[in-house]
């Protein structure tokens, strides 16, 4: 939604969500269910949070879901954490398109157009090491930090350099500064691990974010319109980013050196990608680029010897006119696809299989998630709950969750031609029973699994098996002799579907046999089938 929800609404939209939930997990309809990265993995797990914050919104005040706090039940489904406005250590301020100013401790004054706000999260971080100017970077543990950017206008570069050197810094990068200059052992930036700029910011200042080789996370405002130069140069482990749909240019070195992001869509508002902008994105492996960009700078994309697959939306002849600089080899050279549909926010269109997070059972639903090749969307789907299976008559549920059949029909059996008795017996005057039959539940053994491979590892054995219908699970076992009784263990696996496990902290190169079986549950308890066919193998 691009309206924010006002706090008198939130508790009656909430509430609609929360029952269209309920009723759909009832019913066992499977929904789609879009999840962003921080969003709760199940339905029925979100009900009992989403009811609180609800009362807590209506009330007038901020919600807390698993220690977090939010403005709204809106920026909890976007990531958008609420920070404490005096909860921050360290502060800087800017003027609409003026400099940073120098660092404002706890407890003082933070006021300007544009206001950051460092955070300490409670972990401690290791911060990745770089090459720059000949100088190795590195960085000792220390805390972990949020950086938060709030106001209106446009941020202010935080560097100015000539070559190499760098001759100006202000805002945070005075300790960065410090720190390449010798004068200091360390800087504020690689241990920002989480980088939120909010509404009202119309750009990504020239150098902000350089050098945070502890980034992983960037939330970007709709409103930024250009990311500045060197902005974001050296974060080595920032795997995405979600350029803004309204940003127009991306300047020089913007993302330089950013080794772990795998793909980049750029948004149909970009006209021009500067000069060195990807250099040395060495995991870089696709693009989605739209029609509207013009022009790439020289060296855009050197150094991204993994670029495979590049989307244009456009067609071959379009393509052919947009000018590239030179030095842009791997980007001219990979599989274009013209005429690629690009993704938007509600459609994805590159989706990889289907991977199953956890299996459905006879009354609970599951989850299966696949993610899109081309913008990295994580797509949640809720598998319908199977219900139980007492197909031809069977007694216990053939899905192998040990459930009776309410309405088996047990076989009829032969009667018997009875046999003349020579002689009379006495009935026992104190016996009422009339029948020396008794009622026997018999509960036949599940079906057994075979062996398919053995194969050794490491102080470890991986076992490979076909998979059995109508069990509930499986049980491993493995000893140093044929009897099973010398070095015994024993792994049990409770999914039907898996047909594989690995069998750790056994002794080093030792001949070992491998034995499978089968089980359901009948009434709590389990019920074994016969153990497999023995097969043998040795440790590494």
């Amino acid at each position: 939604m691009e309206k924010k929800l006002k706090q008198n609404k939130g508790i009656t939209l909430v509430a609609l969500i929360i029952t269209i939930i309920v009723m759909l997990i009832l019913v066992a309809v499977s929904v789609n269910v879009l999840i962003k990265s921080n969003l709760i993995g199940t339905a029925e797990k979100t009900v009992n949070k989403y009811s609180k914050a609800a009362e807590e919104e209506s009330n007038g005040g901020t919600i807390e879901i698993n220690g977090k706090k939010y403005a709204s039940i809106e920026d909890y489904i976007e990531g958008n954490e609420q920070y404490d406005p005096d909860g921050w250590v360290m502060a800087w301020t800017c003027a609409d398109g003026g400099s940073w100013s120098d660092t404002i401790e706890e407890g003082g004054t933070a006021e300007g157009d544009i206001v950051a706000k460092l955070y300490k999260t409670g972990s401690k971080i290791t911060p990745s090491s770089f090459e720059f100017n000949g100088k190795t970077c590195t960085f000792n543990e220390g805390d972990e930090y949020n950086l938060v950017i709030e106001g209106t206008g446009t941020m202010g570069a935080l560097m100015t350099t000539e070559g190499n050197n760098i001759t100006g810094a202000t805002g945070w990068h005075k300790s960065t500064a410090m720190y390449m200059m010798g004068a200091s052992d360390t800087c504020i930036m690689p241990y920002v691990s989480k980088i939120v700029v909010g509404k009202g910011i119309k750009n990504i200042g020239g150098y902000a974010f350089g050098g945070d080789t502890g980034l992983k996370k960037v939330i970007l405002s709709s409103e930024i319109t250009s990311i500045d130069e060197y902005a974001f140069m050296y974060c080595t482990n920032l795997t995405s980013i979600k350029i803004p749909e309204n940003v127009k240019s991306i300047g020089i070195q913007a993302f330089d050196r950013c080794a772990s992001l795998t793909s980049v869509t750029i948004p149909s508002s970009v006209t021009s990608i500067g000069e060195l902008a990807f250099l040395c994105c060495s995991s870089l492996s696709s693009i989605t680029m739209p029609i509207s960009v013009k022009c790439i700078g020289s060296n855009a994309f050197d150094g991204c010897e993994n670029l495979r697959d590049i989307y244009y939306a456009g067609s071959e002849d379009k393509w052919n006119n947009v000018t590239i600089g030179d030095g842009n080899e791997n980007l001219i050279n990979a599989n274009i696809q013209y005429s690629s549909v690009l993704c938007t926010e509600n459609q994805h269109n590159y989706y990889g299989e289907w991977q199953i997070i956890e299996e459905p059972t006879c009354t609970k639903t599951g989850l299966k998630q696949r993610t899109c090749k081309l913008d990295g969307y994580l797509e949640t789907v809720v598998i319908s709950a199977l219900g139980h299976n007492f197909s031809n008559n069977a007694q216990f549920c053939l899905n192998g969750c040990g459930t009776a059949n309410p309405n088996y029909v047990a076989p009829a059996q032969p009667t018997p031609n009875p046999t003349p008795s020579t002689a009379p017996t006495q009935p026992n005057q104190n016996d009422t029973n009339t029948s020396n039959d008794e009622d026997v539940t018999v509960i036949s053994k599940p079906k057994s699994a075979s062996i398919k491979k053995v194969k050794g590892a490491k102080k470890a054995i991986l076992v490979t098996w076909k998979k059995v219908s109508g069990v509930k699970g499986y049980q491993v076992q493995v000893a140093t002799d044929k009897k099973f009784k010398k070095n015994k263990k024993t792994v049990t696996i409770k999914k039907q579907k898996t047909t594989k496990t690995t069998v750790k902290k056994l002794k080093a190169k030792k001949k070992y046999y491998v034995r499978i079986r089968t089980y359901i549950i009948v009434n709590g308890k389990k019920v074994y089938s016969s153990w497999s066919k023995v097969k043998s193998v040795k440790t590494k």
